[in-house]
């Protein structure tokens, strides 16, 4: 219907193929992190080359400029999630040493060591667990808008993790929209980030 009615009318070439590669960038990167199936990756490559919209007839531009805008309409409802899911994949990849973790749509969060064997939840260690439910928690259950405390995160925290988390915690916040109160005895929480730190202090009181 939305062929023959022609509302918003065909791109050009040179706008299709942006759109096209658009689309194909989107879908990469779902596959890449889990969101959408891989399939088999002899099978799974896009099959039309760009320089094949070269030659379209009008007709064949109009169908191809449907298919692009409806394509990338579907491929953004997930955009949001993907965020998430990408922080989180990205910063706990980063952390645990000598494991993989991965998304699937049929199992959710797994996690394999070295030799690509299976690694329950429950043989993390506490750092690695407290990372794992704090970054779920926060990317996950936090509704927008919400005022979070976060009570001495450096626990159970090794020493380069907690170098790392005030940067980790200002992308989930961008990405998340929340606004959160942090209470540490760690300088090391901190960082270099003594713009954002108010020191509770008998001195400063007096």
């Amino acid at each position: 219907q939305r062929l023959l009615q022609g509302a918003l009318g065909p791109f050009s070439v040179d706008q299709l193929k942006i759109e096209m590669q658009s689309v194909e960038a989107t879908r990469d990167r779902l596959k890449r992190i889990g969101v959408l199936e891989r399939g088999d990756p002899n099978q799974d490559a896009y099959p039309l080359e760009v320089s094949q919209l070269e030659s379209l007839q009008q007709s064949q531009l109009s169908v191809m400029s449907v298919y692009a805008r409806d394509t990338k309409e579907k491929l953004s409802v997930l955009e949001a999630l993907s965020d998430r899911i990408e922080i989180l994949l990205t910063v706990l990849n980063r952390k645990f040493t000598n494991k993989t973790v991965t998304i699937s749509r049929e199992s959710g969060l797994a996690i394999f060591g070295k030799d690509e064997k299976p690694i329950p939840v429950t043989a993390l260690s506490s750092g690695e667990q407290h990372e794992l439910v704090l970054l779920y928690d926060l990317l996950f259950k936090v509704k927008p808008n919400t005022l979070v405390l976060i009570d001495e995160p450096e626990l159970s925290l090794h020493i380069s993790w907690q170098k790392a988390f005030m940067d980790d915690l200002l992308e989930i916040i961008r990405i998340a929209h929340f606004d959160v109160l942090v209470a540490t005895h760690s300088p090391y929480i901190v960082g270099d980030r003594s713009d954002l730190l108010v020191v509770l202090s008998p001195d400063i009181a007096a």
